[in-house]
């Protein structure tokens, strides 16, 4: 609640002035009724009508435009909420997908819909007033004790049909949201792996497989909304019965005589108006339940780290790379893939690490540019520990050329500027660097050509070239290409290889992952690993063997 009030203060702050406003100004109808039947009929003036008719339109005309610049504030918090958090969270979620010890979920970027739709919804005018239950309550306790009596217990009785509404409702919700999720996740898996699914004739089996956790969420979601939506039919009928009941008080006491026939109509306008935020609070339950749960789960999810000021700036690293001690396990129950792996780059030198399949090569690709956290070790640029780098401010210094290339949906040029404002001279110098030029060249639309979801309209070496040409962009200070010549023919290996020689003259740290000899000819140093650890490293001509530690 703390989060929340800082976050949205201003708005709220706002919007509960307009609500007592606008609250008060509803009280003009019952105050009209009053007048009407003590005043009105007894003087029989059609004078007094008319000024008592005028000055309550003149506050109702008042009431509905504060009403409306209300929902505007609420809009303008559903906005900052998206300024606020939409980005950072977008952020977080891309950070966690490249992290295997991390979670990866869509759904808080539901959170924030759910969040959004909740400020801009009726529930939260519900909710704004929801605290004159007690004024009216207590007007109407004026006007006469009885009927005071029977407001009190209507509200205690809308209450608890809310409380029950969300107890009987809740884990149905949970576990409908739970299965939703489940089935998203699926989905977008299923596409990923969609040439090997319509391959293989795969599609009936993954759609049934998809139908199951669907079918549940639905299931659960029904039976939640089944809870919510008769306990909202229910306190619609109540709230007409309660009126009754209030109405048939009101005339009771105007027969005994402990009251004037004004205040039992007004009573019962009144009582109308302390119930009306009751019941909507109750139908909207839901809506309610979702945006409270989603707020707690986005304030949890949060990095507190990711809230800490920018902090000391770093200065530009030569590209000294240092791995000490490395020791990497993707879950707490897994066998290690890495171990104990140390070794040292000089700025400007080129190591191949070279191994097996299945000896960890990726994985510490993935770990010398920061992507995935060591269990243990450390590696340092510049000897600073490449955790303690900001990940904005040492993206620049980083070329990663991962093993599944993977780009972004946009045009080739977005792709190598990494999505940035950058000027055209420097997408150029980064395909040159490249040895891509020609290439992207012969490209329908040459850098505004658009490569489709994941480069899909790209060939597996067109691919790879624009990927290696993003990782050059901006002159970095350390390379890591994780098999940057698998899709590659003839001539684009050996465009890689004058790639090599480039970076090399240009002082930048590279590091290349690969089987193929040619391109270990070219290395400095090789490191050599077996099953997650260093068999031999030193540097090539002769392979000076240096001893694991």
């Amino acid at each position: 609640m703390k989060m929340l009030w800082q976050v949205f203060r201003r708005f709220l702050l706002l919007a509960s002035g307009f609500s007592l406003a606008i609250n008060l100004i509803l009280l003009v109808p019952s105050l009209f009724m009053l007048q009407v039947f003590d005043r009105v009929f007894a003087s029989r003036s059609l004078d007094t009508l008319g000024l008592l008719a005028a000055i309550a339109t003149l506050w109702l005309v008042t009431g509905f435009a504060l009403d409306v610049l209300r929902q505007r504030v609420l809009a303008q918090a559903a906005g900052h909420l998206d300024e606020r958090y939409a980005s950072p969270t977008l952020q977080r979620l891309l950070a966690n997908a490249s992290d295997p010890t991390r979670r990866a979920d869509l759904g808080q970027l539901r959170d924030l819909a759910s969040i959004r739709s909740f400020l801009s919804g009726p529930a939260i005018h519900a909710l704004f007033d929801a605290p004159w239950i007690l004024v009216y309550g207590a007007l109407i306790t004026l006007f006469h004790p009885t009927l005071g009596l029977i407001a009190g217990t209507s509200a205690l009785v809308f209450g608890l049909i809310a409380w029950l509404s969300d107890r009987l409702s809740a884990t149905a919700a949970a576990q409908s949201r739970e299965a939703a999720a489940r089935a998203g996740q699926f989905v977008q898996s299923s596409l990923q792996a969609a040439e090997a699914v319509g391959a293989h004739g795969m599609a009936p089996a993954i759609a049934g497989a998809w139908l199951r956790d669907h079918t549940e969420g639905l299931d659960h979601a029904r039976s939640a909304a089944g809870v919510a939506g008769g306990f909202a039919a229910f306190s619609r009928f109540l709230r007409q019965l309660l009126q009754i009941v209030m109405l048939g008080a009101g005339a009771w006491l105007v027969i005994e005589q402990h009251s004037s026939p004004g205040i039992t109509i007004a009573s019962t306008i009144l009582l109308g108006r302390m119930l009306a935020p009751l019941e909507s609070i109750t139908g909207n339950w839901k809506t309610v339940a979702e945006a409270r749960a989603a707020w707690q789960r986005l304030a949890e999810g949060a990095d507190p780290a990711e809230a800490q000021a920018d902090g000391f700036e770093l200065p530009e690293p030569e590209g000294r790379l240092e791995v000490q001690g490395l020791y990497f396990r993707p879950s707490p129950d897994a066998a290690p893939t890495l171990q104990n792996i140390s070794f040292t780059v000089e700025p400007g030198e080129v190591l191949a690490v070279i191994g097996a399949s299945g000896s960890g090569k990726s994985t510490l690709a993935r770990l010398l540019v920061g992507l995935w956290t060591p269990a243990a070790g450390t590696v340092r640029l510049d000897g600073v520990h490449i955790g303690n780098w900001r990940r904005e401010a040492l993206g620049p210094h980083i070329g990663y050329c991962p093993q599944d290339v993977q780009l972004v949906c946009g045009t080739v040029a977005q792709n190598i500027a990494r999505f940035s404002d950058a000027p055209s001279e420097s997408v150029l110098e980064a395909a040159r660097l490249a040895q891509c030029d020609d290439l992207i060249a012969r490209l329908p639309r040459d850098y505004e050509t658009d490569v489709g979801e994941a480069g899909a309209r790209l060939s597996g070496g067109q691919r790879q070239r624009v990927a290696l040409a993003r990782a050059l962009f901006g002159a970095p200070r350390l390379v890591v290409l994780d098999e940057p010549n698998a899709s590659l023919d003839a001539a684009g290996e050996e465009a890689l290889i004058r790639v090599i020689d480039a970076l090399r003259s240009r002082r930048i740290t590279t590091v290349i992952v690969t089987q193929r000899m040619p391109i270990v000819e070219h290395a400095d140093k090789v490191l050599i690993l077996r099953d997650g650890t260093v068999e031999r490293f030193g540097v090539k001509k002769p392979l000076q063997v240096v001893e694991a530690a």
